[in-house]
């Protein structure tokens, strides 16, 4: 007997409107869904993905636009 494991489910904040389980669901609720779910709604900017690194500023650039 094989016993089939239930996929990880994470939860996310929606960041538009979006159907989730044939319920519709608005900006900012919270869904349970698993890897590949949250790949797709990443993909279609539904929730935020992680986020990018950004670039650090020189010390001597930031100091310039003071003067």
């Amino acid at each position: 007997m094989s016993t089939k494991q239930e996929p990880k489910l994470e939860t996310v904040v929606l960041i538009d409107s979006h159907t989730h389980k044939g319920e519709p669901k608005k900006k900012d609720d919270k869904i349970e869904v698993n890897a590949r779910q949250k790949e797709w709604l990443i993909q279609h900017k539904k929730v935020a993905g992680p986020a990018e690194p950004q670039p650090v500023a020189a010390p001597a650039a930031a100091a310039k636009g003071k003067e």
